[in-house]
């Protein structure tokens, strides 16, 4: 089979597929866990075809748990540490670096249907902001989550809402599995509300979240209860429409802090 190599050795980084079938490549962090982790600013460009793998334009600072979205124009926006840049495939070059309101670690964001993108949470963060890639700024919004959560996911409902899933307490590192549903509509009276709750004993962070239409597969990750993380095989299906949770089976393994994607209607992880 064939393998590209990449030239940093890299962990809790961003990818995305670009419209043109390249994978970009950024941030993360390299070195030995748990303790001589060094963040990367540097990105780089995979070619499926021919697994060729080619420097990227670095980063306008270190982003060590970058989250990354694709806009419908074929921009890729990444959103980590305290800014999101946005990345044009045509010139292969950052356009624009957009500042947060608040640096942010192990944060959520979602690409909302006004092509907005929300930015919830991180380490030591209750607060939402959302970034307008057009006018390059990003706003605070009032609504804020109920306590500091790290390690949580987002995924975007109609309307210019966020279904906010999950996370770890900055302050206890107990995990949660609760659920907000975060609506931006106006920015000016943003808010928040209490949804379902995932009924995963014990909590869910480092999920890995894989949308197919209007569903969003909730896969696997950790509970940490304050002593030790167990490692999770549960799995939860949403319903960005009903805004619901059902149950499905249980992976025959667990995987924290993995990659996912849906190929036609099976979800791949």
């Amino acid at each position: 089979p064939l393998t590209a190599q990449l030239t940093d050795s890299r962990c809790e980084h961003a990818q995305l597929t670009l419209q043109d079938g390249r994978i970009l490549v950024v941030g993360g962090q390299t070195g030995h866990v748990p303790r001589s982790l060094a963040g990367l600013a540097s990105t780089e460009l995979i070619d499926p075809k021919t697994m060729r793998v080619t420097p990227g334009p670095a980063l306008h600072r270190v982003m060590k748990t970058a989250t990354s979205h694709l806009l419908p124009d074929g921009r890729a926006v990444i959103v980590g540490a305290g800014s999101a840049s946005v990345f044009d495939p045509r010139t292969d070059k950052w356009q624009r670096n957009i500042v947060f309101r608040q640096s942010r670690l192990e944060h959520a964001s979602a690409l909302l249907d006004d092509g907005r993108i929300l930015v919830a949470g991180g380490t030591n963060r209750m607060s939402i902001e959302v970034v307008d890639v057009d006018e390059g700024v990003s706003r605070m919004m009032s609504a804020r989550l109920p306590e500091p959560l790290d390690d949580l996911s987002a995924v975007a409902l109609p309307g210019s809402r966020a279904w906010i899933i999950g996370g770890q307490s900055s302050r206890t590192g107990r995990t949660t599995d609760r659920t907000w549903i975060v609506d931006v509509s106006n920015p000016r009276r943003s808010t928040i509300k209490e949804g379902p709750r995932l009924g995963v004993a014990g909590g869910v962070a480092d999920a890995t979240v894989i949308t197919v239409r209007r569903w969003a597969a909730v896969l696997s990750g950790e509970s940490d209860m304050g002593l030790s993380d167990r490692e999770l095989t549960d799995t939860r299906l949403l319903d960005t429409r009903e805004l619901t949770v059902r149950s499905l089976p249980a992976l025959p393994a667990p995987h924290d802090d993995a990659q996912g994607a849906a190929v036609g209607n099976d979800l791949w992880l």
